[in-house]
Formats: structure tokens, sequence, C-alpha cells
């Protein structure tokens, strides 16, 4: 699976591309005015295993695919960069927070593409969310993405991981404990510290 954003492609569809037997599906939404515009390229082999493509706009489509013994919804996002008016960056975030909500606890949710903003090296109020690999500043787009995140990990993936079975690999995982020694400095919050 692939996802693509600034694809600058006007309408919305689906189509194949490829020869068959190693051919993909694309699944893409653009606008008017061939500007943004995001899709999903899949695999041929997984193309009976999607349940579902949502066109939201030219800056989101879901797709939602059985995977295994549960649903998976895939996200491509094309987020508005800094020169765009704050109104639609603001109208972005909450079109994407809505959809988000929307999807039942027991589903799973990936995000893919280009979110437009500088999250920096530091994760100063975001330990939780933000493993520390970034670069540079933080910039105001930066910290919606986080903010973002950070509301998903705690209402989404906390939920979700309550439900779990007692003896479910993922909520094992909650009382873990590593053995060996500790690296030296601060040590890291744990998932239970941060929720």
């Amino acid at each position: 699976m692939v996802c693509v954003q600034e694809t600058r492609w006007r309408g919305s569809g689906c189509r194949f591309f490829g020869a068959i037997g190693k051919r993909y599906k694309l699944s893409w939404m653009g606008s008017k005015a061939k500007t943004d515009g995001v899709g999903i390229f899949v695999a041929e082999k997984w193309v009976d295993s999607v349940v579902s493509v949502e066109w939201n706009s030219e800056r989101v489509l879901v797709l939602k695919m059985v995977l295994g013994d549960c649903l998976l919804n895939v996200f491509t996002v094309y987020a508005p960069h800094s020169g765009k008016p704050d109104e639609e960056k603001e109208s972005f975030w909450n079109e994407v927070f809505h959809l988000v909500s929307c999807i039942p606890q027991n589903e799973m949710v990936v995000f893919a593409g280009d979110m437009n903003g500088h999250i920096g090296s530091r994760n100063v109020g975001y330990d939780g969310t933000h493993g520390g690999f970034g670069y540079g500043s933080r910039n105001a787009d930066g910290s919606r993405i986080l903010e973002f995140a950070d509301g998903l990990n705690r209402l989404h993936w906390y939920g979700h991981v309550l439900r779990k079975a007692d003896d479910d690999w993922v909520k094992k995982c909650m009382e873990y404990e590593a053995e060996g020694p500790r690296p030296r400095g601060r040590p890291k919050r744990t998932w239970r510290e941060v929720v």
C-alpha cells in the first residue's frame, strides 16, 4: 500500500495500473483547480480486502480494509501548508478529528501523508506522542500535529487497550518491564504515566 499526496488530479475515482497479476488499484480524490489531492495505491492481491473508500475531500481519503481478523482504516492526508489561512487549517484538523472519532474503538487507524508541520527535535510536553526523533524547531503547525496525535493516543488508544483480553499481547505491554540495565539519564515515562 502506498499513500500519495499533492496528486493534482481532478475529480475522484478508482483505476488499475500495471500488468495483470502485478497491478495496483488507485483510489484518489482531487480538486477542480488541480491543486492538492490525495490517493492510495493498493496491491492487486489486497484489493478484495478493501471494504470501503471514503472520498472526504481533496485533503482526506480513508480506505477501510480487512486485515486478518480486524478492520484497518488507512488515512491519507494532505494538511494545508504554512502559507494557508488558519481557518483552512482548523477546518482540516476538525474534519480529520471528526472522521477518526467516528471509527469504532475496535478498529485500527493508520495515518500517512504530508502533515505540513515541523514537530521539532524536543518532545517537551508530548513524551507519549513525540519519540524525540524530529529535527529543528517546532512551529505552530507542528504543535497542531502533536496535539492531534496526543489526543488520539489518550482517547482512542487507551480505550482500545483497556477492552482487550488480559492475555492479549497489547494489554500485556502495559505491565511489561524490560530486563537488563537502564540507560543513563532520566528514566522514560511509562505508558501508564502518560495516560
